[in-house]
């Protein structure tokens, strides 16, 4: 999940509330979070899901 953060430099985004997120960090998290459950899904990060 460290990866997919720096790779869309959503590192400072990390101690705000999601309400204080702007639409494109909003996008952003949305976009990570899915790419981390694929990945789950697929086994790609096993032991990391």
């Amino acid at each position: 999940m460290q990866e997919l953060i720096e790779y869309f430099e959503f590192g400072p985004c990390l101690g705000k509330r999601y309400k204080a997120l702007s639409g494109g960090q909003k996008q952003r998290f949305t976009i990570i979070m899915v790419m981390m459950q694929d990945a789950c899904s697929l086994g790609l990060w096993p032991g990391s899901c």
